[in-house]
């Protein structure tokens, strides 16, 4: 059997790593509200998707487009084949590096949205009552999106085109898949850069608050009872309630910074310190895994050490193994 010291130590350690990654998380996603990261880091990927990197063709007009960002403020597309794009688009392109936290794009955009809206800018538009045929859906490519302008773009909806048979159901399917597929991308590309400024927002809180978790664990090691009132919880709402008083009797805070000093009390210690600072580093990184990853975690172990687990989870196959 586990000794119970260790148990105590190691929901010591995970009740910290929840409450970090909880404020790490906060921290981050009140900067992005605040930044509009959500909003710049679509519109990049809009850019990219239509190679418009300057924003003044493609990626302009469907940015604008009612079905797109309603809030928008309706101004004219670009011109695709003229050398400058008219003052209103140009504005419009240089908002990310002028306006800032003014930012008001959309931060999100379903596919089929995205495909309705697509629809529009190419005009496969009914004529006389009629669905339009292969060859008019193909001209309507070249009128908008020139080979000579934009090759890749031209020669996928000519595609799109020739697999669907002109079907305008199964092209906006295509369309949303499409985007659907580039979004992925886009996503996995912001949950990065998210992960780093969660790490650095962690960090910066490990340090400020001296969230040294080698520290933590050796002060719980020496005295077990410093967790004992999350263990006295059975159900969540208990335990979290439990969280809240023992986040006042954690090692935490530089109240008690003697350990990282000289005998002499008025030098650092190289070693300390440097352990010190790894235990802030082991702490931001283990942020990294989310508040919901270390609550049920701190749950199962909870469970593991006595209180077992409830009929419903039982039931419901949630219970820790143990």
């Amino acid at each position: 059997m586990l000794n119970s010291t260790i148990l105590d130590v190691v929901i010591g350690l995970i009740f910290l790593f929840l409450s970090v990654s909880v404020a790490a998380s906060t921290a981050t996603e009140a900067l992005a509200s605040l930044f509009n990261l959500r909003a710049a880091t679509l519109r990049t990927g809009l850019m990219d998707l239509f190679n418009d990197q300057n924003f003044t063709n493609l990626a302009a007009e469907l940015y604008d487009h009612a079905l797109i960002n309603p809030r928008g403020p309706g101004l004219p597309p670009a011109n695709p084949q003229a050398n400058n794009p008219p003052p209103a688009v140009a504005a419009v392109a240089q908002a990310p590096a002028t306006s800032g936290k003014t930012e008001k794009g959309p931060a999100y955009i379903q596919p089929k949205q995205f495909a309705e809206a697509f629809i529009d800018m190419l005009k496969f538009w009914p004529t006389d009552g009629q669905l339009p045929s292969m060859q008019a859906l193909n001209n309507a490519v070249d009128a908008r999106v020139p080979a000579t302008a934009n090759p890749q773009i031209n020669a996928l909806l000519k595609g799109i085109i020739l697999r669907t048979g002109g079907d305008m159901v199964k092209i906006k399917i295509e369309l949303a898949n499409w985007f659907d597929n580039a979004m992925d991308r886009v996503s996995g590309s912001y949950k990065r850069h998210t992960q780093l400024y969660i790490f650095v927002a962690a960090l910066g809180i490990s340090i400020i608050l001296n969230a040294d978790a080698l520290h933590v664990a050796q002060r719980i090691w020496a005295q077990p009872a410093l967790v004992a009132s999350i263990t006295a919880g059975a159900t969540p709402q208990d335990t979290m309630t439990a969280n809240a008083q023992t986040a006042q009797t954690l090692p935490l805070g530089w109240a008690d910074s003697s350990y990282l000093y000289q005998k002499d009390q008025k030098t650092l210690a190289a070693g300390p310190v440097a352990l010190a600072v790894l235990g802030w580093v082991i702490t931001a990184l283990a942020s990294l895994f989310g508040a919901p990853f270390w609550f049920d975690t701190l749950q199962q172990v909870i469970r593991l050490k006595g209180a077992g687990p409830s009929p419903d989870e039982k039931t419901n196959k949630t219970a820790a193994a143990a």
